[in-house]
C-alpha cells in the first residue's frame, strides 16, 4: 500500500513544515501492517519524523526533503520505544533528530530523491585553521542530528544491500547510456566543457518536447534542463554559468517558449542568476 504525503496535507513549497503530514502517513502505513510513504518530486521542509515498523520512506526523483533548522520543529529522540518507561522522553542527542527510528523493524529509506540537511547554512568555513581541516568546523546555528536509529531490527545484511545497490547502479548506468545514445542531437541536446580531448570537466543537457500551446507559450515548445554537473576540481571557475548561458541561447535560437528544471537547494543560486524563477515545485525561465 502506498501513502502519498500530498494526500496527507504536505505542501511542496520548501517553506511549510510538512512533519505532521509525513508523520501521519508513516503512522497510517505502520498501523495498516506496513507500506510505502511516497515523497513525490518537489521541495518539502520538515521537522522530526519517526519511522515505524514495516514502513519504507521513498523519495521519488526530484524530491528534496529538507531538515528544519528551527528548534521548535525538532523533537528529542525517544528511548525505550513504548512511551511508558521513564527514559522514553530522554534526549538521545542534545539537539534532537530529523529522521529516526526507535525499537522498530523493517524500516527503509529509499529512492532517487535528496535528503538535504542544510549543513551549508550552518557549518561555515572561516579558515580559522588555515585550511588544516578539509571540512568547515564552525557551526553558526542550531542543527539537529540528521539520522538517529536505535535498536532497529531486521535490516538486510550490508553485503546484500551493497550487492543490490551495485546491481541497481549498473542497471541505471546502462539505461542512461542507452537513452543518451538514442536521443542525443534529436530531442536531447548536450553541452560540455572539455578538460582534455574526450574528458569532460562540466556538462549540461536539454531535453526538448512539445506540449499543448498556452498563453505564455504559444508554440508549446519547451526544454527541460538536466544533468548540470561540474567535476569537483573544476568548480568555482564559472563553468556552470557558461553552460547555462549557452543552453539558454540555444533555447532562444530554437524558439523554445520555456525552460524549466528541478533544482537542488545548493544549485538554486546558479539558476536565479540566469533569470529562472522559483515557482515552488520547479524553476522556470520564459524565453
Amino acid at each position: 500500500m502506498e501513502y502519498n504525503i500530498l494526500s496527507c496535507g504536505a505542501v511542496a513549497d520548501g517553506r511549510t513544515n510538512c512533519a505532521t503530514a509525513i508523520q501521519n502517513a508513516v503512522d497510517t502505513a505502520s498501523a495498516a501492517g506496513g507500506g510505502r510513504v511516497i515523497i513525490p518530486a518537489g521541495q518539502y521542509l520538515s521537522g522530526s519524523v519517526l519511522l515505524k515498523d514495516n514502513v519504507e520512506l521513498y523519495l521519488e526523483s526530484g524530491a528534496v526533503l529538507i531538515s528544519s533548522l528551527d528548534p521548535v520543529d525538532i523533537k528529542p529522540f525517544p528511548q525505550g520505544g513504548n512511551g511508558v518507561n521513564p527514559d522514553d522522553t530522554a534526549d538521545g542527542w542534545q539537539s534532537g533528530f530529523f529522521l529516526g527510528a526507535s525499537h522498530a523493524k523493517n524500516v527503509t529509506i529509499s529512492g532517487m530523491g535528496t535528503i538535504y540537511g542544510q549543513g551549508d547554512q550552518v557549518f561555515l568555513d572561516k579558515n580559522e585553521d588555515n585550511g588544516f581541516h578539509e571540512c568547515p568546523k564552525t557551526c553558526e546555528a542550531f542543527r539537529p542530528r540528521m539520522m538517529l536509529f536505535e535498536d532497529v531490527g531486521e535490516i538486510p545484511p550490508m553485503k546484500d544491500m551493497a550487492a543490490d545497490l551495485a546491481a541497481s547502479a549498473r542497471a541505471l548506468a546502462d539505461a542512461t547510456k542507452s537513452y543518451y545514445l538514442s536521443h542525443i542531437d534529436k530531442d536531447l541536446i548536450c553541452f560540455g566543457i572539455e578538460e582534455s580531448p574526450g574528458r569532460l570537466a562540466a556538462s549540461a543537457a536539454l531535453c526538448l518536447f512539445d506540449r499543448l500551446p498556452y498563453m505564455e507559450n504559444l508554440s508549446g515548445r519547451e526544454g527541460y534542463v538536466l544533468s548540470v554537473y561540474t567535476c569537483p576540481k573544476f568548480r568555482k571557475q564559472g563553468m556552470a554559468d557558461k553552460l547555462m548561458a549557452a543552453l539558454i541561447q540555444y533555447g532562444r535560437n530554437e524558439d523554445l517558449g520555456k525552460l524549466w528544471l528541478n533544482s537542488s537547494p545548493m544549485g538554486k543560486n546558479l539558476y536565479l542568476r540566469h533569470g529562472f524563477k522559483d515557482t515552488g515545485n520547479e524553476m522556470e525561465l520564459m524565453l
